[in-house]
């Protein structure tokens, strides 16, 4: 007898990242790996840019396909590393090209063994993956231990391996099902900003306000004094001077980026339990869409936009209303949502510092934020004139 199909279960490609504690032989040859990678990404790049000013296309994967094959016959030590790696990389440089082409990113570039972030992808096919309990079994590194919190279900479809602030970490992309959360009669509208990091409204009026973490600022004197050592170890540079940095620059600079990763690990933690909340517990969320790239132009509020992580909020809650089958409502950014009275009257005259304002129509009474959060819940009646 079949199975019979969970109704309340959604197939999803989901990742499951955490860190890896390879030993040195393996580190060895993950970094040889990060080293072949950019070669090949870095070779093609610089071959399809020459070609564009002969006004050739680029060119397609198959042909690519067959340049490696013959680059690795000239660098005999690309042979050493994963041959995923290498052909993954061409079709990350075709993935760059095709979003300059299309202006939805900038001009592809040469990767650089000084960045503080390497990576590359391989992926799964007649098993060369496996995990049996905290070790994965990974192409040309055999057996790696890693950090395991949970049971990971579903079929494996690739792995990435990346280095930050001297940490090994693997993402594991995986196609598993998930279960959808129950109906919710439910709706929220969302108010994000600086003195508070989200207003939340439902439809039946609660409000529910969640104050900024500040895990930056809390930081912030520590980070400033690892900084100053930094700064003290660092030669006085000139255009041109190529003096190699020293050990112990390297050495504060690693420290400086662990709490750094920190920070953001802390962040990402934080709006990651957040938004599965809203969207456990709403059928329709409401939020505004938020010019973020423009915003942070703004030298006094920047640092503040960036540690409250708006567009993670946003990326976050999207793709888990995707997946649960629940409604997001983006509103325009040009909507009044804090200067709209519940009568419909606009008051255009309200600043930023004005945190309680009056309706000179109706006299309400309005907290900005709750006000905004109220307006931006999808299934709040708002008068007909609202938003004009």
């Amino acid at each position: 007898m079949s199975a019979v199909p969970n109704i309340n279960s959604k197939k999803v490609i989901t990742s499951y990242k955490t860190r890896i504690y390879p030993n040195a032989t393996q580190r060895q040859q993950i970094e040889k790996t990060f080293g072949a990678k950019r070669r090949v990404y870095n070779y093609f790049i610089e071959t399809n840019l020459e070609r564009m000013d002969l006004n050739e296309y680029t060119l397609p994967y198959k042909r690519e396909s067959k340049v490696l094959t013959l680059l690795k016959e000239r660098d005999i030590w690309l042979k050493e590393a994963d041959k995923f790696a290498l052909q993954n990389a061409i079709k990350d440089q075709d993935t760059a090209f095709a979003k300059w082409f299309a202006k939805k990113g900038g001009k592809p570039h040469w990767k650089s063994k000084k960045d503080d972030h390497q990576s590359y992808r391989t992926n799964y096919t007649n098993n060369n993956i496996e995990i049996i309990a905290k070790r994965i079994k990974l192409p040309k590194l055999k057996w790696i231990r890693f950090a395991r919190s949970k049971e990971i279900k579903g079929k494996i479809l690739s792995v990435t391996i990346s280095r930050k602030a001297d940490k090994y970490y693997i993402s594991i992309n995986l196609e598993s099902s998930i279960n959808l959360y129950p109906d919710s009669e439910r709706s929220v509208g969302i108010d994000v900003g600086l003195k508070s990091l989200a207003v939340i409204k439902d439809d039946k009026g609660a409000v529910q306000t969640t104050e900024h973490p500040k895990w930056l600022e809390k930081s912030m004197k520590n980070l400033k004094n690892k900084q100053r050592q930094l700064s003290r170890k660092q030669h006085s540079r000139t255009k041109g001077d190529t003096t190699p940095k020293s050990k112990r620059y390297i050495k504060q600079q690693r420290t400086l980026n662990k709490i750094q990763q920190h920070i953001a690990n802390q962040r990402k933690d934080f709006l990651h339990k957040l938004t599965t909340q809203l969207v456990r517990e709403n059928q329709t969320v409401g939020i505004e869409d938020l010019a973020v790239s423009n915003m942070m132009k703004n030298s006094r509020l920047s640092r503040h936009i960036a540690q409250s992580g708006w567009r993670m909020f946003r990326t976050l809650l999207s793709y888990k209303c995707e997946w649960h089958e629940r409604k997001l409502v983006v509103h325009d950014r040009f909507y009044p949502s804090s200067k709209t009275c519940t009568c419909g009257t606009i008051n255009s005259e309200l600043k930023l510092s004005d945190r309680l304002w009056q309706c000179g129509a109706c006299g309400a009474v309005h907290d900005r934020d709750e006000l905004a959060a109220s307006n931006l819940n999808p299934c709040q009646k708002l008068p007909v004139d609202a938003g004009k």
